[in-house]
C-alpha cells in the first residue's frame, strides 16, 4: 500500500451536526473518506513504516490502538495506567503519549507502563516531569 497520500480526521456526517463523533481516514488525499473508529482520537504516523496510532480523545485512556495497514484492521496495547493522553508524537523512531495523570499532575507515558512491546521495534518512550 502506498502511504503517500493519508489524511485523518474526526467529526460526523449528515445533514445536522451531532455529538456522536467518529474517526475517519483517506488513503487517496481526501477524495474518499472511510470511518475508521467510534469516538475522537488523537493520532500520530511513524515516518517511512505505515504504523499509524490511535489514542481517545474524549476520555482518559488505559489502551493504544495502532494499525500497520492504514486502518483496515486494529490492535490494542493496554496501559496499566489511566490517562487523559493530550497529544502524539512521533519522534526519532519513538512515540511519545503525552496527558495528565490527574489534575496536577503533567506527565508522559512511559516505556514501562505498556504491558505489550507489540509495536515491533517502535519504543513508548517516556520522560517524567
Amino acid at each position: 500500500m502506498s502511504h503517500s497520500y493519508i489524511t485523518i480526521g474526526t467529526g460526523n456526517t449528515g445533514i445536522y451536526l451531532g455529538n456522536e463523533y467518529k474517526t475517519y481516514l483517506s488513503r487517496d488525499g481526501g477524495h474518499t473518506w472511510f470511518e475508521i473508529l467510534d469516538g475522537m482520537h488523537i493520532y500520530d504516523i511513524a515516518e517511512n513504516t505505515g504504523l499509524i496510532v490511535f489514542v481517545s480523545d474524549e476520555e482518559q485512556a488505559n489502551e493504544i490502538l495502532y494499525t500497520w495497514d492504514e486502518g483496515l484492521t486494529f490492535k490494542k496495547i493496554k496501559m496499566n495506567i489511566t490517562m487523559d493522553i493530550t497529544n502524539v508524537v512521533y519522534k526519532n523512531g519513538k512515540f511519545l503519549f503525552h496527558g495528565i495523570l490527574d489534575s496536577k499532575t503533567l506527565g508522559v507515558a512511559k516505556e514501562d507502563d505498556f504491558t505489550s512491546s507489540a509495536l515491533k521495534g517502535i519504543v513508548v518512550s517516556l520522560d517524567i516531569n
